[in-house]
Parts: C-alpha cells; sequence; structure tokens
C-alpha cells in the first residue's frame, strides 16, 4: 500500500505503477491492469490503465486522473489489478481529497476581450472547459 497525497478538485492524480511477478521481477500482465477507485465502500469508478511507454521501460503503466465534480473531500483509495501467466496480483493506492479547488480544474489560458458597453474574460481550464466572465464598465 502506498500514500499518493493531499490533492483538491481539478488537480491529476498521476497513477503510475509497475506490475512485477511473485519474485519481484518487472513482467508485463497478459491484459491491461485495472483500476478500481473507492470512496468509502463505494465503487466511484473502474478505469483499464494503458501501458506509458512500452519498448522503453518494462511493465510501467500510468494513467492521470482528474479530479472532477465526482471527487468531493474525503480519502479515497484506489486497487490496481493485474494477470501475470494464471496467478492474480493486486496493489492498494491511497490519496486524499482536500475541501479546496475547483471541478473545472486550473486557468491555463486567459484571453481578454472588450466590447463599447461590457469586458469578457475567456477563462480556459484544465478540464478543458471555457468559460466566460463578465466584467461590466463603469459609466
Amino acid at each position: 500500500m502506498s500514500w499518493l497525497g493531499r490533492f483538491q478538485q481539478g488537480d491529476i492524480v498521476p497513477i503510475a505503477f509497475t506490475t512485477v511477478d511473485n519474485v519481484g521481477t518487472a513482467a508485463l500482465p497478459a491484459d491491461s491492469p485495472s483500476a478500481i477507485i473507492y470512496k468509502g465502500a463505494s465503487v466511484l469508478t473502474n478505469k483499464l490503465i494503458p501501458n506509458k511507454d512500452r519498448y522503453e521501460i518494462t511493465a510501467f503503466f500510468f494513467y492521470p486522473l482528474f479530479l472532477d465534480a465526482r471527487f468531493g473531500a474525503d480519502q479515497y483509495r484506489i486497487i490496481l489489478n493485474w494477470i501475470i501467466g494464471s496467478t492474480a496480483y493486486s496493489d492498494t493506492k491511497t490519496f486524499q481529497v482536500l475541501a479546496s479547488g475547483h471541478r473545472d480544474g486550473q486557468a491555463i489560458a486567459l484571453a481578454g476581450v472588450t466590447f463599447p458597453a461590457v469586458s469578457y474574460a475567456l477563462i480556459h481550464t484544465t478540464a478543458g472547459r471555457i468559460i466566460k466572465r463578465r466584467n461590466p464598465r463603469a459609466l
């Protein structure tokens, strides 16, 4: 079991691990490993984790988990499962989401658009949304 850290809504949790056999040697599984994410006792989501760099690093898997609106302030557990040969293996990772941040993530681009009566700020977030905010001019 390993601790991934504390995050807030809008952050990305890096799920990175190497699949190993019973001797501890890195080995490729038969299929992509699965990650089951739990909030308490209930399953929040289930993901298949892709191989990060198949020809450079043996059996290294990576998935950037974006903390959207489903991830409120709480403790979360990730159960990683994979099969090598006919033997099933698993690992557990935990992380905490703090009561801060925003489900759309951080602003990565900002543009101002000005019209005669009003000006707007266009914000591009890490979640991929473009949000329009209005700033009225004083007369």
